[in-house]
């Protein structure tokens, strides 16, 4: 996948403790996926592992080991990312515990040719399945565990609350409202994604102070709409 009119495509991710042994064919399969980077960002100490002893996981060729000034959560895929990339570079964030198949990044850059100002989610949900309340179409929740095509300037800010750590899909899609930036679903690409087995580490059924996902779900949607005047 050469470079197209100076755009640069980087893969950025991140991972935790209990899933290092297992990523070799996560990074693989990224690898071969033609863009000019890919990074693997690691923080130098976890708020969920606190007392893990970090040893740096192996990458295979074509993924580059980075490491993160702190700990953002799931976050740290996209954080320390946006700070490095030019106004024309695309980021693709994914999650560790799946298997990308062939064509999945070509794919996302064919959609941002007929959406050029977008950002690209190969799995979204409306914000009305966190609060009901909301009029439907209020607006729409990225999943990043599939992919999530984007620039630096789609949004508002680039710095995350304590308080949305655990649930950065919420805060990412506030933070592309807030600037105003469409997403655009391309569920296809979701079915070149294939799911691992064992979920080690897995935030899904997490708590974090004591509440639960769908609790801190609607916590932080509820705060960033009042931060930040959308989701009316």
């Amino acid at each position: 996948m050469p470079r197209q009119h100076g755009v640069r495509l980087v893969i950025s991710l991140t991972t935790v403790p209990p899933r290092f042994s297992a990523l070799g064919p996560v990074l693989a399969s990224l690898a071969q996926q033609g863009a000019a980077e890919v990074w693997l960002w690691v923080p130098p100490t976890y708020d969920r592992f606190p007392d893990q002893d970090i040893r740096l996981p192996d990458v295979p060729p074509g993924v580059t080991l980075r490491r993160s000034p702190r700990d953002h959560g799931p976050a740290t895929k996209c954080i320390p990312a946006l700070a490095e990339l030019g106004p024309k570079d695309e980021l693709l964030i994914c999650d560790d515990d799946a298997i990308y198949g062939p064509g999945w990044a070509a794919g996302f850059l064919a959609e941002r040719a007929r959406h050029r100002d977008a950002a690209i989610a190969a799995s979204s949900y409306p914000v009305t399945r966190v609060d009901p309340a909301l009029r439907r179409d209020a607006g729409t929740i990225v999943q990043g565990f599939a992919g999530v095509l984007l620039r630096a300037d789609m949004l508002a800010s680039h710095t995350i609350a304590a308080r949305d750590r655990a649930v950065d899909d919420i805060w990412l899609s506030a933070q592309l409202a807030a600037r105003g930036t469409e997403i655009v679903t391309a569920p296809h690409l979701g079915k070149l994604v294939r799911p691992r087995g064992a979920n080690h580490g897995a935030l899904q059924d997490s708590t974090l102070g004591g509440a639960s996902r769908a609790k801190n779900n609607r916590t932080s949607l509820e705060a960033l709409r009042l931060e930040l005047g959308i989701w009316a």
